[in-house]
């Protein structure tokens, strides 16, 4: 099944029952902060200048095949005045993707990636699940990656479409990628390895993007405040 994004407050998360902590630390397992960690992306993060906007301290970029997922155009960001469909990741034991690692400066920055993706949980890759492309690794080492925790199958539809701004930024990291490591068809297999293209509902708002954070960084910030103490208004707002 395909996986949700929902907007939620982070205060919400801090004011927990046992057995909701006790789900939370099932959704974030300890790490070993003896071991390089080790973030695996497959949409964004794969472009360097979009991760940076994340973790400006990160690592380089290591390109990767990874086995026992799939992704696909199935997760709906239902964020403050913008709705879109953006990539996301199925378990599947059969599923392959091309993307990227990264190592984070300091294993203390986990626990911030944790509290930022509040509507994921993070999983540890074994070594059988990533193949290198390019260069070897440590061997002991500590690789996570973060898929939704709700499973619902949603599809781009016209209230929550796929924006171009978005894919620009997937495919251009992909690209980039391929550039960068000499790689033969990295960028074809990042479209080949993703599910779920639609034939409608594919808005190209290169012009205009649609991200708010393509021009304003506290763009989210900011929507929240409005729709919280000026809900009815912030409603009407539209986007030309």
């Amino acid at each position: 099944m395909c996986k949700i994004l929902k907007s939620i407050y982070i205060s919400l998360m801090l004011i927990v029952s046992p057995q909701i902590k006790a789900a939370s630390d099932t959704c974030h397992p300890k790490i070993n902060p003896r071991l390089p960690q080790y973030i695996a992306g497959y949409g964004s993060l794969i472009d360097e200048q979009s991760k940076k906007t994340t973790d400006s301290k990160a690592y380089e970029n290591i390109p990767v095949l990874i086995k026992g997922f799939k992704r696909s155009w199935c997760a709906h960001g239902n964020l403050p005045g913008f709705n879109a469909t953006f990539l996301s990741l199925n378990e599947n034991k059969k599923g392959t993707f091309n993307g990227v690692i990264y190592r984070v400066s300091d294993p203390k920055e986990i626990e911030l990636y944790d509290t930022r993706e509040t509507v994921y949980c993070r999983k540890e890759l074994s070594a059988e699940q990533i193949k290198i492309y390019t260069k070897n690794i440590p061997e002991k080492i500590q690789v996570w990656i973060y898929y939704p925790k709700s499973t619902l199958n949603d599809q781009p539809s016209r209230e929550f479409p796929i924006v171009q701004s978005y894919v620009d930024i997937f495919i251009r990291g992909c690209i980039k990628i391929e550039e960068k490591f000499n790689i033969k068809d990295f960028a074809k297999e990042c479209i080949l390895t993703t599910d779920n293209w639609p034939e409608q509902h594919w808005v190209n708002d290169r012009i205009y993007p649609r991200r708010p954070s393509a021009y304003e960084p506290y763009a989210r910030k900011i929507d929240a405040l409005l729709k919280e103490h000026l809900p009815k208004q912030f409603k009407n707002i539209t986007i030309e």
